[in-house]
């Protein structure tokens, strides 16, 4: 139990961290001569929610096909050895 509580103890300053350096992203701005203009103009430059998810979604499907592809090996292992 205490080691669940240290592992969330770190995804909580990963998120701060993760959090902190995002703020530092947003804020960048570019020189175009004696300007300067912010890198992201919008919220889809600096994160395209749609994109993030069909990889997300590609993911998912590549570990599928992957468990797929172990079962199907253990079937062949277990009709090797006689098992059903």
């Amino acid at each position: 139990m205490m080691e669940a509580l240290r592992l969330r103890n770190v995804d909580e300053d990963f998120k701060a961290h993760r959090q902190a350096w995002l703020n530092r992203e947003v804020q960048a701005e570019k020189q175009i001569g004696k300007k300067s203009k912010p890198v992201f103009g919008t919220f889809d430059q600096f994160f395209d929610y749609e994109k993030s998810i069909s990889k997300d979604y590609q993911k998912f499907e590549t570990t599928k096909q992957a468990e797929t592809f172990e079962s199907r090996i253990s079937k062949i292992y277990q009709k090797r050895k006689g098992g059903k």
